[in-house]
Formats: structure tokens, C-alpha cells, sequence
């Protein structure tokens, strides 16, 4: 049993009596309702209500014993979006989405056949859909790391601009490779900078004054947890991620065995100050690198980050002093700890 969405031009077709196409139309629908169930979306009402005087009209000739009517779903109208991004690219003028896009992209996403007496619209449009299917399909399946399905769906990207839409030159791909490295030895001279400044903390045996200091004082977990989390967030404004996770939470490790903290628990706020250090000012490797892709200056980028660098502490003191927040599900799948 095969359901089918129905396209607006099929049934305006029908309700239209269209000299040329009534016919074609009315075979091909009859086929398809004796396959399964028909379709239709509020795109394809707005459509067909051209066609009719009234809604009760219209509502009578798409009755629900007819045609089952659905929302269209969220992924369809994002990928539907997608699709008309690559409609401007390749120099079409119309200024929003089409209601082709949101049709196509609906049978697209819920696994439909689309009946329409027009595809070549449809297949036109949808290649391009695929992008966001290999970049989520290869990260959710584990087949690739984050980076690896980024380059495969910049790959696929740009062999369907390159020969099947012909919107991309040698020259685009030039200028292209040419933006990327500059913004690649940017970064580098950051991290380079960070590297420098990690020798600097290693030679001065900054880490082993830094255990001897907390040795020194009668913690209990929760000052510990609270001396802990000033300290990462502090060191995340100048240290790069890697070094304070290879550094420093070594360090602090056991003293948090020794008063009893959860590692487990541990592992999951030092990972999320690191997280947090990496859009914290000054040195957060995050910001600089939004800030050459936005093209903004660093001040603006700052001021807009605030409100969500607050949310994140937010949510760091919750899973910092509530336990079973990090916890529960490890515990739900069998772990003691």
C-alpha cells in the first residue's frame, strides 16, 4: 500500500476540467487512490481553492473520505528552504520559497509518491535536499566524524553546483579554497599562540603548584565543585580546550576521588567548562572563528554572546550541584556509581 500526496495542478485539472489534462489527471488519481490513500497539505488547499466559490465547496470536494489531509511537517519546510536556496543560486528571481518546494519536499520527507503532472520541477529542485540527508545520516549513523560528513556534504555540494546546476566556476572554487585558507592560518596562529602560552604552564609546573594549593585545604565536595568551576571557566578565557583537559582536569582528579565526587559526574562539568571556555572572552577559539566568518568586529560578537554565555552557567550550576541530572540515565543503564 502506497499513500500519495497530490499535487495542486492534478486536482485543478479535475475541478477545473481542463480540455488537455482532465483526462490524463482522473486516470492517473484513480490508479493511485486504488494503491492507497490520497493526500493533500494546506499548500495544495490555498491552490485548489482558486477553483471553487466557497470553502464548503472546496471542502465538499475534498472530503475526508476522499483525500486525508496532513500538516506539513517541520523537516519538509526546511528542506523546502534548502531548496529554494539553491533556486537563488542558481539565478532564479522569485524572492520566497514556491509552493512547489514545500509540495515536493513534504512527499520528500514522509516518503510519499507525489502525484504531478509536472516533475521535472521536483527534480530540479530536490538534489540539493540531499545535502542535509548525508551531513545528519553519516553523523547519526557513526559511519563519520562531524568533520568527515562536513567535508563529504561540502563534496557533494559542490560536484551538484558544479555539473548539475553549472552555477559554480573554476574561478568560484578558486576564491572559494582561497577564503578557507585564510580563515584555516587565522585559527592556526591562535592555536599557535595557545601552544606557546600551554609551554609556558608546563614548564613552570603550574599544574603541580596548582594540586599542592588544593592539598592544603579542608574541601568538602561542594566547595571543591564551586573552587573547581571558578577555576576551569577562569582558565578557559586564556587556555585552549585541549591543555586544560590534559593539563589541568588530571590534576584535579584526585582530589575529587578523594572526596568522594562522582567522576563520571566530574568528567561531564569539566567537559562542559571547556565547552563554555570556548566562546568566553578574551581568548575563546570560538568567538574568532565566528568572527571571520560573520565578518563582525569582536566587541559586537561579545555583546550578542552574553546572553547565552549566562544560560550555559546556568545550566553548569544545575548539573554542577545536582548529581542525578548527569547521572540518571548512566544509572538507568546500569551504572553504580
Amino acid at each position: 500500500m502506497s499513500d500519495t500526496l497530490v499535487d495542486a495542478n492534478v486536482l485543478i485539472d479535475i475541478f477545473g476540467a481542463d480540455p488537455d489534462w482532465k483526462g490524463w489527471s482522473r486516470r492517473h488519481l484513480a490508479a493511485a487512490r486504488k494503491a492507497g490513500n490520497l493526500l493533500v497539505n494546506p499548500i495544495i488547499y490555498a491552490e485548489v481553492s482558486a477553483t471553487f466559490p466557497t470553502q464548503r465547496k472546496l471542502d465538499q470536494a475534498l472530503g475526508p473520505e476522499r483525500y486525508r489531509r496532513e500538516n506539513l511537517p517541520w523537516d519538509a519546510a526546511f528542506n523546502a528552504g534548502r531548496a529554494f536556496l539553491a533556486y537563488r543560486r542558481a539565478g532564479g528571481l522569485k524572492r520566497s520559497p514556491l509552493p512547489d518546494f514545500y509540495i515536493g519536499a513534504h512527499a520528500d520527507a514522509k516518503g510519499y509518491y507525489l502525484l504531478t503532472r509536472d516533475p521535472g520541477r521536483y527534480r530540479e529542485a530536490f538534489p540539493a535536499l540531499m545535502m542535509p540527508v548525508i551531513l545528519l545520516g553519516c553523523l547519526y549513523s557513526g559511519v563519520t566524524t562531524p568533520t568527515e560528513a562536513a567535508a563529504l556534504a561540502a563534496l557533494y555540494a559542490l560536484l551538484v553546483s558544479a555539473f548539475l546546476y553549472r552555477t559554480v566556476n573554476w574561478r568560484d572554487i578558486y576564491d572559494s579554497l582561497l577564503t578557507s585558507a585564510r580563515i584555516t592560518i587565522s585559527i592556526g596562529m591562535l592555536i599557535a599562540g595557545a601552544l606557546v602560552f600551554n609551554y609556558v604552564i608546563t614548564v613552570e609546573n603550574i599544574p603541580k603548584a596548582l594540586a599542592a594549593m588544593l592539598q592544603g585545604y579542608a574541601l568538602s565536595p561542594f566547595s571543591f565543585l564551586l573552587l573547581a568551576n571558578l577555576l576551569l571557566l577562569a582558565l578557559g578565557c586564556f587556555l585552549e580546550g585541549t591543555t586544560i583537559l590534559l593539563i589541568i582536569v588530571p590534576v584535579l582528579l584526585p582530589t575529587a576521588a578523594a572526596l568522594g565526587v562522582d567522576l563520571v559526574h566530574f568528567g561531564v562539568v569539566a567537559v562542559l567548562n571547556i565547552m563554555i571556555g570556548l566562546i568566553t572572552p578574551p581568548y575563546g577559539l570560538l568567538l574568532y572563528v565566528m568572527v571571520k566568518i560573520a565578518e563582525v568586529p569582536l566587541k559586537d560578537l561579545v555583546r550578542d554572546v552574553l546572553p547565552f554565555l549566562a544560560v550555559m552557567i546556568g545550566a553548569l550550576a544545575l548539573i554542577t550541584f545536582m548529581p542525578g541530572l548527569v547521572l540518571f540515565l548512566p544509572r538507568l543503564m546500569g551504572y553504580q556509581g
